[in-house]
């Protein structure tokens, strides 16, 4: 693997303790899979094999995760077939707000009224895992054909 084609990073902040924080970004679903069985735990199991621009912010303490990535209009038809749209009073929005370019701004303000206005679509992903659940926040921007996942 190519150590530049991989940019992992970990960042220490300090608010009362230390929080730990690990940021992935790969080209796309081929380097998503070179990840570490360890790395790849943070993402959803239906993680579409044709995703790129894939980035990931998990933070080790409260284990809140954030991805986002981009997919082609086929691929969230197909995407959005595995999930279970929400309507927009049920939204369970993301628990870590990030200040990064690859994150909308609109899901850290949490209005409902600006993420109808850019037609963003939320539905909910159900995971087994180990012998529990993760479920899975999800926003589709068909527009800019984006996806985004939180938990």
């Amino acid at each position: 693997m190519n150590p530049g084609s991989v940019c992992i990073l970990l960042v220490a902040a300090t608010l009362l303790g230390c929080n730990e924080t690990q940021i992935i970004h790969v080209a796309d679903y081929e380097e998503w899979k070179r990840l570490s069985d360890a790395d790849k735990a943070w993402f959803p199991d239906n993680m579409p094999v044709r995703a790129y621009g894939i980035y990931a912010m998990y933070e080790l303490d409260t284990s809140a995760t954030n991805i986002a990535f981009q997919l082609s209009a086929d691929g969230i038809a197909n995407l959005e077939q595995s999930l279970m749209r929400l309507p927009p009073e049920d939204v369970n929005w993301p628990p870590m707000k990030l200040n990064l370019p690859w994150w909308p701004s609109v899901l850290n303000n949490r209005s409902l009224e600006d993420a109808q206005r850019l037609g963003l679509i939320f539905s909910t992903y159900e995971q087994k895992w180990h012998k529990s659940k993760i479920n899975w926040g999800v926003a589709i921007d068909p527009k800019m054909q984006k996806v985004y996942f939180w938990h």
